[in-house]
């Protein structure tokens, strides 16, 4: 507690009044002879007593009640806290339909930490729903930059994924770096073919060639979706040997003559190995088609009905989306050789 200057002149009086006392009372013992107790012991004793007791009474409590008050205590700063700073990143998604452009309501968007693999589980660090224009705003605690992938799906639809970078701790992220994920939705698949030679056709699920023939027999093998504003997704076309196809064919041989705007790549040849394959990578889109056009000649005395190959043909590479969607129902074929 700091002393007003009064209270230090009240302190000081006080050991003035105690020396006072001290020598009045060395003068009494003095004159009345008192040997018992040692004088210089009972002067110190008076002078510290005496002094004590008057500057407490003088100065606190009862110094108050002559008006002489305590010095208020200090007031405390009040504590004034700063600007609230969010520790959180934004991300910005907008969905729409990959064949109309149109936004998409209620469709599921997640953030997650790394590409998802399709097909497996992911772990996704915050979900949510898009709105009436197709978007949904992440508000991200904790994370505030950094790439993430926002996956988007929604029921009867190819699911999508697409990277951003989140700009920094409460910075809105500028339209580039929105998070634009298009889903297409899953159509069916529909197969005929176009016979470039005759006596080739297509008898429900069998493409029949002419097995009386040793010339080169063409035709053409059309996939498309027959739904419009649907689409077909990563397809891939297996074939495979039949038992019946080494004493049966001559030669062989397959191309692409429209990808109908997919990325394509053929691997292996039947003519060399027991299985060849066809992927196109990306949408067919309704209104286009994949056309695989293939050459056979067939040997000599080839009985008739006699099954030569197998084709089947899948989406998402013959395996599952991204959201775990199983995509469009595949599609099987056999090539069988029959007398016309």
């Amino acid at each position: 507690m700091e002393l007003t200057g009064m209270q230090w002149l009240l302190t000081a009086f006080s050991f003035v009044i105690g020396l006072v006392v001290a020598m009045v009372l060395d003068e009494f013992m003095r004159k009345r002879d008192v040997p018992s107790v040692p004088r210089g012991l009972m002067d110190a004793l008076a002078f510290v007593g005496v002094s004590i007791l008057v500057a407490g009474m003088l100065v606190s409590p009862f110094g108050e009640a002559l008006g002489i008050r305590k010095p208020p205590a200090p007031t405390p700063t009040p504590y004034v806290p700063g600007p609230v700073v969010s520790n959180e990143g934004y991300v910005m998604s907008v969905v729409s339909d990959a064949l109309t452009g149109s936004a998409i309501e209620g469709a599921t968007v997640s953030v997650l930490l790394s590409r998802p693999t399709p097909g497996q589980t992911y772990l996704a660090v915050a979900s949510g729903t898009t709105d009436a224009n197709g978007s949904y705003f992440f508000r991200l605690p904790g994370l505030t930059t950094g790439t993430v992938y926002v996956l988007g799906k929604m029921d009867g639809y190819y699911s999508d994924v697409a990277s951003t970078t989140i700009p920094g701790a409460q910075v809105y992220p500028s339209e580039s770096l929105w998070a634009k994920l298009s889903l297409a939705k899953i159509g069916s698949f529909s197969g005929s073919i176009e016979n470039q030679t005759p006596n080739i056709y297509l008898d429900g699920s069998t493409i029949v060639v002419d097995s009386s023939s040793t010339d080169e027999q063409r035709f053409t093998i059309i996939v498309r979706t027959p739904t419009a504003n649907t689409a077909l997704k990563d397809l891939k076309i297996d074939m495979m040997r039949l038992p019946g196809w080494t004493d049966s064919v001559e030669s062989w041989s397959v191309s692409i003559s429209d990808a109908g705007g997919l990325s394509t790549s053929v691997s292996g040849d039947l003519s060399t190995s027991a299985t060849q394959s066809i992927t196109g990578s990306g949408l067919l889109k309704y209104g286009k088609t994949l056309k695989i056009s293939i050459s056979i000649t067939l040997k000599e005395g080839v009985e008739s009905g006699t099954q030569l190959a197998y084709l089947s043909i899948d989406d998402l590479l013959g395996g599952k989306g991204y959201a775990g969607e199983t995509g469009a129902s595949p599609v099987s074929m056999y090539l069988v050789a029959a007398s016309l």
